[in-house]
């Protein structure tokens, strides 16, 4: 890896904000009374110290949605809560870490109910002002800009949320998204060709990514809620962390399995991907995570 190389932290799934769920950690919400029965307080406070750490490693970190738990059903003085308190961590990060690019993306969490997506939308938008902080609601869109105007159904996408998502962005539905590319290019400098194809993927069901949809991406940002490792004929590689266990939260929570950590670590070196994805589950192996991390002492961690 040379010393000019670009270290991307991308960051989905957290489901932090509500003041039962675990900071950083990927709480179901029909897990919250167990999460708080066998939960400790400095589990959290260690959950989200290791979210830290490794944004100190990085260049860029890039939120891939769920970062908010809307918290759906629950009045709108608690969503204003929750969206203000994890609002407060985002920049809260951001302005202690002046020299490195956040990017935040909204995801199906904060999504998808037009009047309030609205409103939290614009309280979004006027609190995160902080210069190295970049906020878009590209991740509104449902399902990846390929799809858009395609039949969701398979997806699990409610007809109303696909036509708002087209009616509220027109300008994300084509098969590029200038707005991200815009930002790749200025903030990452992924790729030093005429052209950077990307795939934005934003979907509540697991979307498989055929291999000749990713030929023709270089980056893939958005959360699919599955895994994306996939290497292209000349070098470069495309990846995204997704849930790793897929099917519905109801079928998750029935089966007593819990969210994991998506994270990845993203070397960008030439315009190829190098390094490799990586999850930390957040239930039975808190421990060993936490201890994981002591031991490097806030070293640069291959991935």
């Amino acid at each position: 890896m040379t010393d000019n190389s670009l270290k991307v932290f991308s960051f989905s799934d957290a489901h932090i904000g509500h003041e039962n769920s675990l900071l950083g950690a990927g709480t179901l919400l029909t897990d919250v009374q167990r999460v708080r029965n066998s939960v400790s307080e400095q589990q959290r406070r260690d959950v989200r110290t290791t979210v830290e750490d490794i944004i100190k490693e990085c260049d860029v970190i890039v939120l891939n949605g769920d970062i908010i738990d809307k918290m759906g059903g629950l009045s709108h003085h608690h969503q204003q809560k929750t969206i203000q308190h994890v609002l407060g961590l985002v920049e809260e990060w951001a302005q202690t870490y002046p020299g490195k690019t956040f990017y935040y993306i909204l995801g199906n969490h904060e999504a998808y109910d037009p009047y309030r997506d609205v409103q939290i939308q614009e309280h979004i938008q006027s609190t995160l002002t902080i210069e190295n902080l970049h906020f878009s609601d590209i991740g509104v869109m449902v399902g990846d800009v390929f799809f858009t105007h395609g039949d969701l159904g398979a997806f699990g996408v409610h007809p109303s949320g696909r036509h708002y998502a087209q009616n509220s962005h027109p300008e994300h539905s084509g098969n590029e998204n200038n707005a991200l590319y815009a930002w790749m290019i200025q903030h990452l400098e992924a790729c030093h060709e005429d052209e950077l194809p990307l795939i934005l993927v934003h979907d509540n069901a697991p979307i498989a990514l055929d291999a000749e949809i990713l030929s023709n991406a270089h980056v893939v940002l958005g959360h699919t809620h599955e895994l994306i490792d996939h290497e292209r004929d000349n070098g470069k590689r495309i990846i995204n962390g997704g849930h790793l266990k897929s099917g519905s939260s109801i079928d998750r929570h029935r089966n007593n399995t819990p969210n994991d950590l998506h994270q990845s670590i993203i070397t960008l070196e030439d315009g190829i991907m190098v390094d490799h994805q990586r999850a930390f589950p957040t239930t039975e192996r808190w421990e060993d995570l936490v201890t994981q991390r002591r031991t490097h002492s806030g070293r640069s961690h291959n991935v």
